[in-house]
Formats: structure tokens, sequence, C-alpha cells
């Protein structure tokens, strides 16, 4: 396949007090269950969007600017794929709700995401797309997804279990998905 699935895990966590991607969720880490996750379905590649300096992270190459930071590095570190992203604070998300994102934008031939969120988002990494985020992230103070979404063709798929969407932002917010275990 050539889409390539990338786990995003650079936010600063500030919610939750700690590092979200080294949270545990029963027997492993928020950031495992991402690459597991992404690992289970048949991409081409699974990398991991973390500004840390350590080797074999994808660095923002416009950094602090939220989300599209990592997308665009993303893009940037592989044009020729289009991507899959995972934020690590989804790990609830089912294999089969990824796999129809990207089945859907594939089709489609089209940028696809779950319901009205912003990710999880199977993104057609094409140069048009880069511009417009390149644009988004140097010309406004605007970094939302929401505004990319506005600059861009989104389609959008329904998503039976609402459960598979929780955001584990906060130590509260982890309790309700140990809960739905």
């Amino acid at each position: 396949m050539n889409v390539v699935g990338v786990v995003m895990a650079g936010g600063n966590s500030s919610r939750m007090g700690r590092d979200k991607a080294l949270v545990s969720l029963g027997e492993h880490t928020l950031l495992d269950i991402a690459v597991n996750k992404l690992k289970s379905l048949p991409l081409h590649d699974v990398q991991v969007s973390r500004n840390k300096s350590e080797e074999g992270f994808i660095q923002d190459v416009i950094p602090n600017k939220g989300p599209l930071s990592s997308i665009h590095a993303a893009c940037l570190k592989n044009p020729q794929y289009d991507l899959l992203f995972l934020p690590v604070d989804l790990p609830l998300v089912s294999a089969d709700l990824l796999m129809k994102l990207v089945e859907t934008g594939t089709n489609s031939n089209q940028h696809v995401s779950v319901a009205q969120n912003n990710l999880p988002l199977f993104l057609k990494n094409t140069d048009e797309t880069v511009v417009i985020l390149e644009n988004q992230l140097n010309q406004t103070q605007n970094f939302s997804m929401m505004r990319f979404f506005d600059s861009v063709n989104i389609k959008h798929i329904p998503c039976k279990n609402q459960d598979e969407l929780i955001n584990i932002n906060s130590p509260d917010d982890l309790q309700k998905a140990q809960l739905l275990l």
C-alpha cells in the first residue's frame, strides 16, 4: 500500500501533567498502542512524529504550531506516499476504522477524517497540500485543523462507536478509557 502511518506524539501534554505518549493504558504505553495499531495495517511504513531530539522521530520543520506542523513535516519526509495520521491520545480507535479511512481516501482520491473530528486523518500528500500547509503555517496566526480543512476538500466518514474517538488528555480521561478496555 502506498500509505505511511504516522503516530502524532509531539504535543505538550499540559492537561495530563506528563508526556502522554509514555502514559500506560493497560500493559502498554499510549505510544506503543498507536504504533502497534498502525503496524497491524497493510501500510508501507509506520513513523512517529515526536519533537524529541532522539533519532528516528519526525521533527517539525516549522515548530510550535500544533498538529499542522507535524502533518507538514511528515508530508515533506514522505513526498511519494499518502499519510494516515493517528494521534497518540486515541488508543481506543479500531484498526478497522483506520483501514476504512485509508480505503475511502484511496478510492475517492481525497482527504478523509472521521465524523466531524480532525484526527485520525487520511491525507493525500500532494504538492498542493504542502503549499496549503506552508501558507497556513507561515502566513497566518491560525494553525487550526479546521482552517486547514476549510482550505482542502475533506470527506468525512461515520463512526458507529463514538467510544473509539475518546481522547486521553487528562488523568480523568485515562480512567474512563481504562473502564472501556
